[in-house]
């Protein structure tokens, strides 16, 4: 059972790899919801492939208690070579499975978590798509460039407006240009289908030069709004519009911890793009 697991871990890591540009599997994913589904679904069966796994350490456990009863057995008739052969089976039968069950459990854990990270990612995409200022319905940014920013550890409450608590979000809110190896990208939709979602909405103009808090978007003159959404307490993201620039919609997510991030493996260097500002906190590349 535990090399059965083995060997679909590995053909799962195998095509995987082969199938990157499957556009069959690409289009499985577009849509972020879709995504979720998908996710959940590998999720299932990840614990169920681990929870198959345990009956069959058991029974190997049974086997190798039924070993050390012969080897008992053995004993008493002074069978001494009978004896060390099934005590050294009964203890390579443990130590075998068990080790594998561990090995396989801490695999399918890890795979498990890097899922949960994942859905965390989507599910963060399909609530900015939700809650976004529409910059379309603004007639003086009609063709502006559409930023929004996730940290996927900030925490964040009710109107706390820029500001972060997490220090990989500190650059955002002091006009930095973040560390591209700290960012990995992902296109949400076109700039027109996320605005459908809220077409009653406006962004306000921008006035100052910080981050200073408040519920308006008063947040400096690259961003036009700037605000938090908090959904489980670890989601915040930013809007920003170029008045001028094509319209287009990015999301990008602060892969803050590299060897627990789904996606930072992914992790691009921002280019820039036309003569945008340069204290902008993002800088996007066009479409």
């Amino acid at each position: 059972m535990t090399l059965t697991i083995a060997l679909l871990l590995s053909k799962y890591t195998a095509t995987s790899a082969a199938e990157t540009n499957d556009p069959a599997a690409e289009k499985g994913i577009t849509d972020p919801c879709t995504e979720v589904d998908y996710l959940k679904e590998l999720r299932k069966q990840l614990e169920g492939r681990l929870g198959s796994l345990s009956p069959a350490v058991a029974d190997s456990k049974t086997l190798a208690r039924k070993y050390r009863l012969a080897a008992t057995k053995a004993m008493v008739a002074e069978y001494i070579c009978s004896i060390l052969a099934l005590v050294a089976l009964a203890g390579n039968s443990l130590e075998r499975n068990e080790g594998k069950l561990a090995v396989a459990t801490t695999a399918m854990r890890e795979a498990q978590q890097r899922i949960d990270i994942q859905i965390g990612i989507a599910q963060s995409a399909i609530a900015v798509a939700k809650t976004v200022v529409g910059a379309k319905t603004d007639a003086s940014h009609t063709k502006a460039s559409h930023i929004v920013t996730i940290n996927l550890e900030t925490k964040a409450t009710g109107n706390q407006i820029c500001k972060p608590t997490a220090p990989e979000a500190t650059p955002e809110c002091k006009h930095g240009r973040p560390d591209a190896a700290k960012l990995f990208r992902m296109k949400l939709t076109e700039a027109a289908k996320l605005h459908e979602f809220v077409p009653e909405k406006t962004l306000v103009p921008a006035h100052g030069s910080g981050f200073s808090g408040g519920s308006s978007g008063s947040q400096g003159t690259v961003l036009n709004a700037c605000t938090w959404h908090a959904s489980d307490g670890k989601v915040a993201f930013t809007h920003g519009n170029w008045v001028g620039k094509p319209a287009q919609t990015q999301i990008q997510f602060f892969a803050s911890n590299s060897a627990r991030t789904a996606c930072s493996a992914e992790a691009k260097t921002i280019g820039e793009s036309g003569s945008q500002p340069k204290n902008s906190p993002t800088h996007s590349v066009k479409h």
